[in-house]
């Protein structure tokens, strides 16, 4: 399943140059289910907290950012790489 999220906040992207994605999540009625050979990579959305405490008008929001390379460990419990190969991969990002 892949869950659907509102356009990220403008004023915060344009500010960090493009590199801090940060959006509301739409809720359960977003989710959808995908064919496993449809997906092509992956990213994680992580609950926001500090928006809130930044940005007091968001308090109400279940506001998320975007991480990428969130760790190879995710793709080993697929079966699809080795522990070897996942601590190569690792290895070569830091």
């Amino acid at each position: 399943m892949i869950a659907h999220y509102d356009k990220p906040d403008h004023g915060l992207l344009k500010e960090s140059h493009n590199t801090y994605w940060t959006t509301a999540k739409l809720g359960d009625n977003s989710l959808l289910t995908v064919p496993v050979a449809a997906i092509e990579s992956g990213v994680m959305m992580a609950p926001n907290e500090q928006i809130k405490k930044a940005c007091p008008e968001k308090s109400n929001t279940d506001m998320w950012f975007l991480v990428e390379r969130h760790g190879m460990k995710l793709t080993d419990a697929s079966g699809m790489m080795s522990e070897e190969q996942v601590d190569t991969q690792e290895d070569n990002w830091e």
